[in-house]
């Protein structure tokens, strides 16, 4: 009887633990996505949607923001965000910043 109820407690206490790594994984691996659904605020002059074809299927979308420098730079966002950079538009800022 002891035996059982140890077995018991051990595979419910294995389950538990792979539930809550599998939760804890799923959030930490897949992204909220929020729609990009306006223009950027960048003092920029002009820009264009730029999309490119990744190896494995996946479309990349962006802005391309021409300016007259040999320079550039590529600014990528970070989880649960998009090209906008979230509710305070910490990418479009970061953006405006580098077309000046």
């Amino acid at each position: 009887m002891k035996r059982r109820l140890l077995a018991v407690a051990l595979l419910a206490g294995v389950v538990g633990y792979l539930s809550f790594s599998y939760v804890i994984a799923e959030r930490f691996t897949h992204a909220v996505r929020y729609p990009v659904g306006r223009a950027p605020m960048v003092t920029a002059s002009t820009y264009e949607d730029v999309a490119f074809r990744t190896g494995d299927g996946l479309t990349l979308r962006g802005w391309y923001f021409p300016t007259p420098s040999d320079r550039a730079a590529i600014i990528v966002h970070g989880k649960d965000s998009n090209r906008i950079g979230g509710e305070n538009r910490t990418i479009e800022k970061l953006a405006d910043f580098l077309c000046r």
